[in-house]
């Protein structure tokens, strides 16, 4: 009964609020119902948004700055926003839509009106319009030549040194799944020496302790070809879950337990075996993103069977005829992975370093 009360209470007072509201407007219909908007807002001291929005900032700028500022804003092409006063892509762009569609800005204020420009950012549009113009010239690095650079600095950890690669004479790709490790070895003439794959012996490995795991890389090791350098891909998960997080566990175990076990001579040598590419190398080498996501290899390998693909790849007929012969679709596709990660890696570094020898 105490709650019914105090709900009818507050529905009185609405009430109450809402008649004097009414009361309020018709007397402002009244007053304003001789003269223009502009004068009931006069009358009434009242303000538009964008008014409200612009008086309450207080830019303290000299006449001869706000004339800079705004010959700036009404004169400087979207470039030159951003590649001479280095003011952030989005504004420049936004700043540039709304000049188009409102014509001439007559006050430095009116940037409120743009979505995303508050006091704070509209004190630091005002500053970098106000700096001298950076006419250094910068020239735009051409998609190939920046994904050249990205190869070599970005997508190996740790990162490849090109001085080493001179030495090599081949590398191997591994994938490691639930069930079994896959393989890839590459010459760097672009010859695939070794293709194929080994079930791990235990079944469910991902829930043993981690020194069966080692037990387990130790034998592993010894079942890989031999190479000069090992090469995993690192996995890009969009979403952890508590059915898939053991598993990506196990595999992250197992990885760790093969990086030591191979370069176990890296405190005498100083060089790492152990190479992770980016999720990315072999999408960007391959083009093989579509709507952001990544799609299967496979089609290259179909171009490389039927001698169309750009580059001489030799893959002699008994590791074309393993790879026929394999009865899952999903293991096709990691022996695929496989390849086409060892083929990007020699491609990209090992098959130039040939080409300046000769």
């Amino acid at each position: 009964m105490m709650q019914l009360s105090m709900s009818f209470s507050k529905l009185n007072h609405f009430k109450i609020q809402t008649r004097k509201i009414r009361h309020y407007l018709s007397e402002l219909k009244q007053l304003c119902a001789g003269g223009t908007t502009q004068h009931c807002r006069l009358l009434c001291n009242l303000t538009t948004p964008e008014q409200s929005k612009q008086s309450e900032t207080k830019l303290n700028l000299t006449d001869e700055e706000r004339k800079k500022i705004l010959h700036n804003l009404n004169t400087l092409t979207n470039e030159d926003m951003r590649d001479r006063q280095h003011i952030p892509f989005s504004f420049c762009t936004n700043i540039c839509q709304y000049r188009e569609a409102k014509g001439t800005i007559s006050s430095i204020e009116e940037l409120m009106n743009i979505k995303g420009i508050r006091e704070l950012r509209l004190k630091q549009i005002c500053e970098k319009l106000m700096a001298e113009p950076d006419l250094s010239e910068k020239k735009r690095k051409p998609a190939a030549e920046s994904s050249q650079t990205m190869k070599i600095e970005n997508h190996f950890h740790p990162k490849l040194i090109l001085q080493d690669l001179k030495s090599l004479t081949n590398v191997t790709s591994v994938e490691v799944c639930l069930d079994s490790v896959h393989y890839a070895t590459m010459t760097r003439d672009l010859e695939l020496t070794q293709w194929g794959h080994f079930f791990f012996p235990s079944s469910n490995l991902y829930k043993h302790p981690p020194t069966d795991i080692f037990l387990e890389a130790m034998e592993i090791v010894d079942k890989l070809p031999v190479s000069n350098i090992y090469l995993f891909e690192s996995r890009m998960y969009k979403q952890a879950s508590n059915s898939n997080i053991q598993f990506r566990l196990f595999i992250g175990q197992m990885q760790m337990a093969l990086q030591t076990l191979i370069n176990k001579d890296i405190k005498t040598s100083g060089q790492h075996k152990v190479f992770y590419a980016s999720n990315t190398f072999v999408s960007k080498i391959f083009d093989l993103v579509v709507g952001g996501e990544r799609i299967s290899g496979q089609h290259i390998v179909k171009k490389i069977e039927d001698e169309q693909y750009t580059e001489q790849v030799h893959i002699p007929s008994h590791l074309w005829k393993r790879y026929r012969e394999l009865d899952l679709p999903l293991s096709q596709e990691r022996y695929c992975k496989c390849f086409l990660l060892s083929l990007a890696f020699c491609q990209s570094f090992l098959l130039p370093l040939n080409r300046e020898e000769n």
